[in-house]
């Protein structure tokens, strides 16, 4: 029960408050946008570019650009992307030690026209005023260092509940939400929306600092905070928003297998461990069963309602989850670790995934 109480209280500390853009003055941003190009790295995305750029229509015209870099599509990414207005370049042959998303999204910062960029992941869309909202949190923070923003998942299938606990773990192991820490001090970062100024970007390198990252969000976050600019943090809760993995459960297993282990390598070490404590703690549930057998039922209940408190306090500010994934947390963290064993066996194992039709070769410094 001890293993119990010290995770919880571990979960707490981690994941002490997570700000959200729901909050966000879009008036404020609205007067930047015209300086704004949001960058767009797609690879073999026609089931979701159209949902992403349809969702920026309303603010289209004072957006400075709209650019899809197209990353050696084999569909029609490009083509659809075009039709809606979209401003599309075709990405040159990846060159050697470069990974593809890095590589897309630094051609596409190179022949960006706005002062700000804005690099939006394909299956990502805004909600009502989102790209103002997500430009006036970066005004907040005095338009400087980098605004790292993990979309609000929007779930629709009972399968995808169980990216829950991956989501919880991405946000502790970024450090920017525990109880000790400063702000703009974060370790990591989020991948799927990144802004901040090109001349900034530029300076510390882009993403050729970082090509030949797996997990490239959280090795860039590190690379700016190397740097001496500040990384923010927040859930995009009211500005974007994302559907993962609508293939399937078995496209989920695939998709968080790829990376989770090479961010785990990637995180800070104690953070890491403080993690690892949480989760021990969530799967004692299993173990410490026995104990509604006995005359400590009571506290073990207790605990149980204790950690659905504290799971659900952060999962609803990252995503739709319904109440039966707060319910039955320890079968999701044991799913989570189901997968993340299967992602130590690709990567340092196998040292080899495969994603939309490339194989990424994962070396020891990835």
């Amino acid at each position: 029960m001890i293993t119990i109480m010290i995770g919880i209280l571990t979960g707490l500390m981690l994941l002490y408050k997570i700000p959200s853009l729901q909050s966000g003055q879009h008036s404020d941003g609205r007067k930047v946008l015209s300086n704004l190009s949001i960058i767009i790295p797609a690879r073999n995305e026609e089931k979701n570019i159209s949902r992403l750029l349809t969702s920026l229509e309303k603010e289209k015209q004072e957006i400075g650009e709209i650019m899809v870099v197209d990353d050696g599509s084999e569909d029609k990414t490009a083509e659809i992307a075009a039709s809606l207005g979209a401003r599309v370049i075709a990405a040159k042959e990846l060159p050697p030690g470069w990974l593809g998303k890095s590589w897309a999204c630094f051609t596409g910062a190179e022949q960006a026209k706005g002062e700000w960029l804005m690099f939006i992941d394909a299956d990502t869309f805004f909600e009502q005023n989102g790209a103002a909202q997500c430009a006036a949190a970066f005004l907040k923070q005095r338009a400087e260092g980098m605004l790292s923003v993990h979309p609000f998942h929007s779930t629709r299938k009972p399968y995808e509940s169980f990216s829950a606990f991956f989501h919880l773990v991405t946000f502790a192991a970024t450090g920017a939400f525990h109880i000790m820490q400063g702000k703009g001090r974060s370790a990591g970062g989020f991948g799927q929306c990144m802004i901040c100024t090109k001349k900034d970007y530029f300076v510390w390198g882009g993403h050729e600092a970082i090509k030949n990252k797996v997990v490239e969000n959280m090795a860039f976050a590190e690379h700016v905070r190397k740097q001496g600019a500040p990384v923010y943090c927040a859930s995009g809760k009211g500005a974007i928003s994302m559907r993962m993995y609508p293939d399937g459960v078995m496209s989920l297993i695939r998709g968080f297998s790829k990376t989770f282990a090479s961010g785990a390598k990637a995180t800070k070490w104690h953070v890491l461990l403080a993690i690892i404590i949480w989760l021990t703690g969530c799967l004692s549930f299993f173990t410490e069963i026995g104990v509604l057998f006995s005359k400590w039922w009571f506290l073990y209940v207790l605990l149980y309602i204790a950690a659905m408190l504290q799971i659900w306090i952060s999962v609803k500010e990252i995503g739709r989850f319904g109440l039966w994934t707060v319910c039955f947390f320890p079968v999701y963290a044991l799913f989570f670790m189901v997968v993340f064993l299967a992602s130590l066996w690709k990567t340092f194992v196998r040292k080899s995934a495969s994603w939309k039709g490339r194989n990424i070769i994962v070396r020891e410094d990835a």
